[in-house]
């Protein structure tokens, strides 16, 4: 009803309305810029550490890629709570795999690297998931390996809608480099 915006907005102190709100961050999470690699992509990575990361310094933990970390990391780490104190999941680092620089075009960026065979106009702007497998089995993975303590005899992969369809060929191409596929 019309009333009630008036009513609500009435409500809000006036120091309150002006003051522009604090970001919002996720507890032990990191951004990570990776150097452009031989074809000029640039990636940047969302890292979520376990609660347990800081205490545990001589604990290995598996560790959860995800295709779109620019949408999907926030979704996994809010779950990664729930999951881990239900014992459905031992904890573990969560990377959120995504590109670097001001304002990119994501759904250029993604059509060009998730989708296994060309689609669309000419296809010449898709079809590059084997070119991106190689740089995450090649750049990334060696990366988080190497800055964290990522137990690297369990790697888990996911990824939603192009990025499932990219977890899935990424599963059928290289089925041994990760231990677990999530496709969605």
């Amino acid at each position: 009803p019309s009333g009630t915006s008036a009513v609500w907005s009435s409500a809000i102190p006036a120091a309150m309305a002006q003051t522009a709100p604090p970001p919002h961050t996720i507890p032990g999470a990191q951004s990570r810029v990776l150097p452009p690699n031989e074809a000029g992509r640039h990636y940047q990575l969302h890292v979520g550490l376990p609660a347990s990361y800081a205490k545990e310094p001589n604990r290995r933990y598996p560790v959860v890629y995800v295709t779109d970390g620019y949408w999907d990391f926030a979704k996994l780490t809010t779950i990664h709570g729930s999951l881990v104190y239900d014992r459905v999941v031992p904890e573990y680092i969560t990377v959120g795999i995504g590109y670097a620089g001001e304002r990119p075009n994501y759904d250029q960026l993604r059509r060009w690297e998730l989708s296994p065979a060309p689609f669309g106009d000419d296809g010449r702007a898709s079809g590059h998931a084997s070119e991106f497998l190689k740089t995450i089995e090649t750049v990334v993975i060696p990366f988080v390996e190497k800055e964290y303590r990522a137990d690297p005899s369990y790697r888990v992969l996911g990824g939603a809608s192009l990025g499932g369809l990219f977890t899935l060929y990424a599963m059928y191409t290289n089925p041994t480099l990760f231990a677990a596929y999530i496709a969605v």
